[in-house]
């Protein structure tokens, strides 16, 4: 076998970020499915008008979420220089243990229900600073790789949770499925473990991040907005399913598809990196659809699959936005996720509980009232999707554009010409990255050192590329690269 045919170190090091990152999503999901086999039937418990219990569930993640979010910005503030990596990460994953424990202890107590709900309350607070810590992880990884970690949680999260789990839920004892869900918790961490071991150093002197930023109106209206209806639809689909069970099938129809549009959005060739025209010519149709079709068609699942596609898709963006948010502007990390959570958690809250309120009604509702509902959530999706504009007016007119230095300016340029040549003339991604690096002026052994590789790997890249570009010479390459075009504005993609 080839070098240029086995797993690369780098190939390895984000296996085990995506197995880390699925198996801490995986343990997360428990508590929701978990929650809605309980034997708990309203809540409170014994009240005739009481909320049941599955409804309950709904409400608590979002409502954590946003709490933990408040406390991750908070503590970003008092803490300008701190991070959630290593030790913090250690303490936090040990007290969701202990919390995972407490949960699944309660759920088997005949008197444990106010428990069950305070932990699920605070395990989601908890893990929003997971989800930073990871975030974090992924800030140093190309968007390439940031998307496989992602399609990696949503395939494990279709596979083992939404069917296997739920299965297991409801013919196990609640302590079996503690055990579970502790095996997906120790097992991530155990992961996020090996993939810092083979993590490179990170360099030192590491550019200034801003905490002081307010979050863009605009922005923060498409996540209450979204946040709002997809809370709401998600309840209603709960509502309308015909078994506890029978919502899991179109959820994992929908994780399924959804992955399919992530990958034909971001992962086929020459594929831009562009954020919210995605969102216009996806998410916002399918919801429509999704929602549109209730009433015409006699079997609901597939207006529900329809509406989750297109939710999951949503979220799948919303965490490639924060990523690439991360790299094209100098906002903090923890900042940029915290945000991002709250408000699109306190749209969910709002609502579930509207949907909660009015459950009575959805399965009874007349024309005239589904007819204003339709005008409400259309008006309320398509304000807030045509509001948001474009990446460039995200950095340039709501102010988060980095301010760029004549060397940071000059690299930019390069790497757009690299770019463009690469497309041109057909060199695979990673010929792509050892071409940017022979460009920025690094030689064979420190691209050599920098990627783990032999060094008869990157001297064969390097023909490669020279062979592909029609070059003999690393004079006849700076000649191609200074005679390839940029447009000014394509600095600001």
């Amino acid at each position: 076998m080839k070098d240029t045919d086995r797993c690369t170190p780098r190939d390895s090091r984000l296996a085990w970020l995506a197995l880390a990152a699925s198996l801490y999503w995986l343990w997360w999901d428990t508590f929701h499915e978990t929650t809605r086999f309980l034997p708990m039937d309203t809540f409170p418990p014994g009240a005739e008008t009481g909320v049941p219990l599955p409804l309950i569930s709904c409400v608590l993640r979002p409502t954590g979420i946003a709490l933990g979010a408040l406390a991750a910005i908070f503590w970003t503030r008092k803490h300008p220089r701190g991070s959630f990596d290593a030790k913090p990460f250690a303490a936090l994953t040990a007290l969701e243990a202990v919390l995972t424990v407490v949960f699944y202890v309660a759920a088997s107590a005949p008197a444990g229900d106010y428990l069950v709900c305070l932990t699920h309350l605070l395990v989601s607070a908890g893990a929003v600073f997971l989800l930073i810590a990871f975030a974090r992880m992924m800030e140093a990884e190309d968007m390439r790789a940031t998307i496989m970690v992602i399609l990696s949680c949503l395939g494990s999260y279709a596979v083992v949770n939404n069917i296997a789990f739920s299965q297991l839920s409801t013919a196990v004892p609640s302590w079996a499925s503690g055990l579970v869900a502790l095996g997906f918790l120790m097992g991530g961490w155990a992961a996020a473990r090996r993939f810092a071991a083979l993590r490179p150093p990170l360099p030192t002197g590491t550019r200034q991040t801003r905490i002081d930023v307010r979050t863009p109106f605009p922005l923060a209206f498409m996540l209450l907005a979204y946040g709002f209806v997809f809370g709401a639809l998600h309840t209603l689909g709960g509502v309308l399913a015909s078994s506890e069970l029978n919502i899991n099938l179109p959820t994992t129809f929908a994780t399924l598809m959804a992955m399919a549009l992530i990958g034909l959005l971001f992962l086929r060739p020459r594929a831009s990196g562009e954020i919210w025209s995605k969102m216009r010519s996806t998410v916002l149709p399918l919801t429509l659809v999704g929602f549109l079709s209730l009433p015409l068609v006699p079997n609901n699942d597939l207006a529900l699959a329809t509406m989750e596609t297109a939710q999951v898709l949503f979220d799948g963006i919303f965490l490639i936005g924060c990523v690439k948010l991360m790299d094209m502007t100098y906002v903090d990390s923890r900042i940029i996720v915290a945000k991002g959570l709250l408000w699109k958690s306190v749209g969910g809250v709002g609502g579930i509980s509207v949907a909660i309120a009015l459950r009575h009604t959805a399965e009874a509702m007349t024309n005239a009232q589904f007819s204003l509902a339709a005008v409400v959530v259309t008006l309320l999706l398509s304000g807030a999707t045509l509001w948001v504009g474009t990446d460039r007016q995200v950095r340039r007119v709501w102010g988060l554009r980095r301010e760029l230095t004549p060397r940071q300016y000059n690299d930019a340029v390069l790497s757009i010409r690299c770019r463009k040549l690469s497309e041109a003339h057909g060199l695979t991604p990673r010929e792509g990255e050892i071409f940017l690096a022979i460009a920025q002026g690094r030689r064979a052994a420190e691209i050599q050192e920098e990627e783990q590789v032999s060094i008869n790997t990157v001297r064969a890249h390097i023909q490669h590329v020279y062979t592909k570009l029609g070059v003999h010479s690393l004079a006849e390459m700076r000649e191609l690269l200074k005679n390839t075009p940029v447009d000014e504005k394509e600095i600001d993609r």
